[in-house]
């Protein structure tokens, strides 16, 4: 056995080890405090559950049965998931194992590159289990949606890219990953654009040309057969970020490039990335280098200045891979330098060096410890609301605006009052007619609902006065939830007088800690 293929398998155990224990402490430690039941810390997981249970079973692309909504911004993973529904059942758990396989790949992948970098084995080692915590990748797999199997083609994607420039070589692959991006996830166009402008700096035209216009393939294909059945060429969870509704709007690029710098002190963990790429950039000589080592700020910045960041980590955790194989690949080439300096005046540098670091560690125990309460958080909240709308409502007309898990349990008829499925709620919203309580009236009154279980934090002013008010569930201790409280609400004295009754029954039914419904009296 040769040393590079002995390092090889001692860096991949090394980091799938990591990646698996934590994967397997945070689902034992949320199964336990949520009574044995293992949920997604997550509402929108269930999202892509409704859409895949019903294509597999309906082949309706919808959140319910009962019609088409484009809602996902990464439907290639949903495509992936209706199949496994189709042929092994609808399962809780099929997200969960399709998520620890994108570990397995995502852990022999870095593996592989790390050994490229001629970095001592315990070296290669350590290098690979710090980006698998710092992406954070347990943390992204437990929550059950694309956005680690997005990190692996984000590290595919990254290494094709590296050979392309340095080795003139590689380009079909890049380009078969360039159109497979973003239908795992839209925001995929923002590393492709990056590399189509490193390739134009190059003087590449024309594979940046004809990389650029393919990468559009599947979101133009997609966006056209939404268009043929009355929804919008984006899907709407990407155009209620926006802030527009119209497909060919400029309204991003009249930012200013300051929104981006102010998003960037939000992820202060990318900063000693960004040092050492600078350090690298600074010190290359070749052309081939600077624009290796800019591909991956020019992406970071485009991300930045049209996406967001936050939220568990997830939006921006395909960035830290962006990011970490460029800087590990500066590390590796004055790494002893570095440490024969650190050897020499460690006592002077200690401090500096643990408060340069200190974001990063902060990302590798926060992007893991915080699943486990927003797990809980989902149990406490969105699973109780989902047991009594499937207690007493399944199939029924329910208005809601937290959409997941109730539409992927009971099948409602749905009103999303957010506009994530609802395309005639989406065009209210997004053309500024939601100020007051008639939109709201006007959306329920051709529809009926049975059921309305909304955050009233979220529609100030916008409660109609003929919305009888019956009852709030409250949560203590939220960390993950849209507000602590949710409101049940029926449309006449007669549901009303039913719902009480309903909610009265089922209280003694909650599970969960430091949670109760407040009935209002009659």
């Amino acid at each position: 056995m040769t040393y590079m293929s002995r390092s090889f398998w001692f860096t991949f155990l090394g980091a799938f080890g990591v990646f698996l224990l934590l994967s397997s402490l945070i689902i034992y430690k949320a199964s336990k405090i949520n009574g044995g039941l293992w949920v997604y810390p997550l509402d929108d997981t269930y999202i892509h559950m409704s859409i895949a249970k019903n294509f597999a079973q309906h082949g309706i692309w919808g959140m319910t049965s009962h019609g088409f909504t484009n809602t996902s911004s990464g439907p290639l993973f949903t495509i992936v998931l209706s199949l496994f529904y189709g042929f092994w059942g609808v399962s809780d758990y099929w997200p969960l194992v399709l998520n620890l396989l994108a570990g397995l790949a995502c852990c022999l992948l870095l593996s592989w590159q790390v050994q490229q970098f001629k970095l001592p084995m315990l070296g290669a080692c350590v290098s690979a289990m710090a980006v698998v915590l710092l992406i954070p990748m347990a943390g992204m797999a437990v929550m059950g949606m694309e956005h680690a199997w997005h990190c692996v083609w984000a590290l595919a994607f990254v290494w094709s890219f590296r050979n392309l420039i340095f080795e003139k070589k590689s380009f079909l692959l890049t380009l078969l990953l360039a159109i497979l991006g973003p239908a795992i996830r839209y925001e995929s166009l923002f590393l492709v654009a990056a590399a189509c402008l490193m390739l134009l700096l190059n003087k590449s035209w024309w594979q940046a040309i004809v990389l650029g216009l393919l990468a559009w393939l599947f979101p133009v294909l997609f966006g056209l057969y939404s268009i043929s059945l009355g929804w919008n060429f984006l899907p709407n969870s990407i155009l209620m970020k926006i802030g527009t509704i119209e497909p060919l709007s400029l309204w991003p690029f009249g930012k200013s490039p300051m929104v981006s710098i102010w998003k960037l002190y939000g992820i202060p963990e990318a900063f000693p990335l960004l040092f050492l790429i600078g350090l690298g950039l600074y010190f290359s000589s070749r052309k081939a280098d600077r624009l290796w080592l800019f591909f991956p700020i020019a992406a970071m910045m485009l991300h930045l200045h049209f996406a967001n960041v936050g939220t568990a980590y997830r939006y921006e955790s395909y960035l830290f891979v962006l990011l970490s194989i460029p800087a590990l690949e500066v590390f590796s080439r004055y790494h002893q330098q570095w440490l024969n300096v650190l050897k020499s005046k460690w006592l002077l540098l200690l401090v500096p060096l643990a408060l340069f670091l200190s974001p990063i560690l902060s990302r590798m125990v926060k992007g893991h410890t915080i699943q486990i309460k927003s797990s809980n958080n989902i149990f406490s909240q969105q699973i109780q609301m989902t047991r009594f709308a499937e207690t007493y409502y399944k199939g029924s007309s329910i208005v809601l605006n937290d959409i997941g898990a109730v539409s992927y349990y009971t099948d409602p008829i749905l009103t999303d009052l957010v506009g994530l499925a609802d395309v005639e709620v989406s065009r209210l919203v997004k053309s500024g007619q939601n100020q007051d309580s008639k939109w709201t009236e006007y959306i329920t009154a051709s529809r009926k609902p049975d059921l309305i279980m909304i955050y009233d934090s979220w529609f100030y002013n916008q409660i109609p006065e003929s919305w009888v008010k019956v009852a709030e569930h409250r949560l203590e201790r939220n960390f993950i939830c849209g507000d602590d409280e949710v409101s049940f609400y029926a449309t006449d004295g007669i549901k009303a007088a039913k719902l009480r009754a309903q909610l009265m029954a089922f209280q003694p039914k909650l599970e969960g800690a430091g949670q109760i419904i407040f009935v209002y009296p009659n």
